[in-house]
């Protein structure tokens, strides 16, 4: 395949002459040949199936001789009783006044034909076309309900030949309604059918429409699965018209991607396909989206080079439609004057004034196309000087929109700079709260129920939203890391409850838990805990005075089904989406008309997924609302493959001589909290061994004081 963007102006454009040629001449050879086994038909089947071929050629390249051909067919079809002709003609007439844009003589001719047929099959092949034109005129229920009889007949004569393709139309015609689930129902119908009879065509564009549809519902990988499925069958098809569009389907679904790198090799793909097939229009939207793409990953000299390649081919397809035009005016001429001297002929034997006065007329003809010559040339002139103005104000355009380019990139820079600012100076005020909260918890926990209790019961809420802050911030952009044990998922409800009792008896809500049996849970126990305190505060935060707040735990085969039931107000429908959105909840209204960060929502659905679950909201306005996660039991498969495994990746071992190395810095750190990170990292600092079993210990000890994961600290510090 030639890299036809980078050549010369002048280069370019000889071959895209060429290809436009070379296309043109081969298809009036096939044609020609077309016409000869015509004309030496004998039986009526083999000549229907030779003129719909010539006329589905002319139906674009001369309308006028399609009329021909067709007229021709109906004398003939008509006085022979031939209904198949006859219905098949008259089908393509309407398609020549569809294509001539007479769209109300198009609908009268199926109409009148659809009255006058007699068997089934003729109904079915002029209501399907009838679909066709109605769906192109946006009458989408008249088209619904020709598609609809076409289908009820084929199932009466119980033909299933054609019913894949009424269902196919069908579903072409929901998706420009844009009701997609409709479509998706009449494309599964079309494909049994379609499967049945191995009609491939047809397969391949119920795969075309569904990954349109994938692409208008924002799921663009499935919509590349579905595209290269209809790409598969019409490479088996040898369909390079159907191939192209296929590569240009897949290419743009890649740029709505903005996966710019995998969309160009498919856009080069459709670029040979529409040169070689001539497909010249399709070669300008091609060329368009190449260029985009190009611009999009920075090269701009080849996008340069291919919007320049799009100019090139725009004012050569003008040039050729001003030639097309220029030969029907000659070819208009010239029955005109073939006309004029027939006239003139028989004329000349009557009256020889009638020859004078013809040849007037022949002059004064002659004068009025010199003229209309004259003017015509001067109008393409006019245009030329108009394109070239516009080709001027584009160059302008393309220099002002790099000057615009070079300010967005200056300011994406600084609003990086400055989102990276702001994320490591909330990550620094974060850390510096932590520790006095932790100091106040510590000071306040063994204090009896007075206003210390207050404090600390508080102090401990306000180091959760701390937690979630951080935790969220580190795990907004990378994955959470799991320190996974065996757990009682009833003793980790029973610790999150604990946490949160004080809110419970603030509010006087009541709270029940249901759980079926003595659950085992691989997890990571703080984390889950935190799940569970986040998910309580959230219900009692949305709970009215004497309302209930239930835990649920039901197994489900391997899994433990946990559901979190509060009595409150309620979310509206249109805004259940954004509940596991950071900082949405503000945005939320009729949600007890509370506003939150929504953080430690958003931290339950992060760590739920990081232990291979998922977390779902259900909610009524008015009666209350719940959160369903899921988590893998423990059984005695699981255990001896998973839990072996992950005491490797925590646990370090050291001998004996490496722990008298540490027993001083040890017994400095039993002394400090894990809140107090900067004590933490000082004795660290003071070992100074490059021993590698003990650098991995003190990487496990800084892990889990970013983490302020407390199990695993004190489990590390009690070799």
């Amino acid at each position: 395949m030639f890299n036809f963007v980078f050549m010369s102006k002048s280069l370019k454009i000889f071959l895209l002459f060429l290809v436009v040629s070379s296309s043109i001449f081969a298809q009036k050879s096939e044609i020609d040949s077309l016409k000869i086994k015509l004309n030496k038909c004998i039986n009526d089947t083999n000549d229907i199936n030779i003129r719909l071929q010539i006329i589905d050629y002319y139906i674009n390249a001369n309308s006028d001789t399609a009329l021909l051909y067709t007229f021709v067919g109906i004398k003939k079809y008509g006085l022979n009783d031939f209904e198949k002709g006859l219905t098949y003609c008259l089908q393509r007439l309407s398609r020549i006044y569809k294509h001539k844009g007479n769209y109300l003589m198009s609908l009268n001719i199926l109409q009148k034909a659809l009255n006058k047929a007699e068997s089934s099959k003729s109904k079915v092949i002029l209501l399907l076309e009838l679909t066709e034109l109605n769906r192109t005129l946006e009458n989408f229920q008249e088209a619904i309900i020709n598609a609809d009889e076409a289908i009820v007949l084929l199932k009466v004569i119980k033909d299933i030949t054609k019913i894949d393709n009424a269902y196919n139309r069908k579903a072409a015609i929901y998706y420009e309604m844009f009701d997609f689930e409709q479509t998706i129902i009449y494309v599964d119908s079309s494909l049994i059918y379609a499967k049945l009879k191995n009609d491939s065509l047809i397969i391949a564009s119920n795969f075309e429409i569904l990954g349109a549809v994938q692409n208008n519902n924002n799921n663009h990988d499935l919509a590349i699965f579905y595209f290269n499925k209809a790409l598969e069958i019409n490479n088996k098809l040898r369909d390079s018209n159907a191939i192209q569009n296929n590569y240009s389907n897949i290419a743009i679904t890649y740029f709505l991607k903005h996966e710019y790198k995998d969309a160009i090799p498919y856009l080069k793909k459709s670029l040979y396909l529409c040169q070689k097939n001539n497909l010249m229009f399709n070669l300008l939207t091609t060329y368009k989206y190449l260029a985009l793409c190009y611009e999009a990953t920075k090269d701009y000299k080849n996008a340069y080079i291919t919007i320049d390649t799009l100019l090139d081919l725009r004012i050569m397809l003008f040039n050729s439609e001003r030639d097309k035009q220029l030969q029907e005016l000659n070819k208009k001429y010239e029955v005109e004057k073939k006309e004029l001297l027939l006239a003139q002929s028989e004329e000349n034997l009557a009256h020889k004034e009638i020859i004078i006065n013809q040849q007037k007329r022949q002059k004064y003809g002659l004068i009025l196309v010199i003229l209309m010559v004259f003017a015509f040339s001067l109008f393409v002139l006019s245009t030329k000087k108009k394109l070239k103005n516009k080709n001027l104000i584009l160059k302008e355009q393309r220099d002002e929109i790099e000057e615009q380019k070079e300010e967005l990139v200056v300011a994406k820079d600084k609003l990086e700079q400055m989102s990276e600012f702001k994320q490591n100076m909330t990550q620094m005020i974060v850390h510096d709260l932590k520790n006095p909260l932790s100091r106040i918890i510590n000071y306040t926990a063994n204090e009896p129920e007075n206003e210390y209790k207050i404090i600390y019961n508080t102090s401990i809420q306000m180091l959760n939203m701390v937690e979630n802050i951080l935790s969220y911030s580190k795990y907004e952009e990378t994955n959470m890391v799991l320190d996974l044990r065996s757990d009682n998922l009833g003793y980790i409800i029973s610790t999150a409850f604990e946490r949160t009792e004080f809110l419970f008896k603030q509010k006087g809500v009541k709270f029940f838990t249901e759980i079926e049996e003595n659950y085992n849970v691989l997890c990571d126990t703080d984390i889950l805990t935190r799940i569970f305190v986040n998910l309580l505060t959230n219900a009692v935060k949305h709970t009215p005075s004497s309302g209930e707040i239930t835990i649920k735990a039901q197994r489900n085969d391997d899994f433990v089904i946990i559901k979190v039931i509060d009595t409150g107000s309620g979310i509206n429908p249109k805004d259940i989406d954004f509940v596991f959105e950071a900082y949405k909840q503000s945005e939320i209204i009729n949600y007890a008309n509370i506003n939150s960060t929504g953080l430690g929502l958003a931290f339950c659905k992060k760590a739920v997924e990081a232990h291979g679950g998922k977390i779902i909201v259900k909610s009524k306005l008015g009666e209350g609302t719940v959160f369903e996660f899921n988590l893998k039991l423990l059984n005695a498969n699981n255990i001896n493959v998973n839990i072996s495994v992950l005491k490797d990746s925590i646990e370090v071992f050291l001998s004996d001589d490496e722990k008298n190395y540490l027993s001083p810095f040890i017994q400095k750190l039993i002394k400090i909290e894990i809140y107090e990170i900067s004590e933490i990292k000082v004795v660290l600092a003071e070992i100074k061994t490059e021993n590698p079993n003990i650098q991995k210990w003190k990487g496990e000890i800084l892990d889990s004081v970013s983490n302020f994961n407390s199990a695993k600290y004190y489990k590390l510090i009690s070799i």
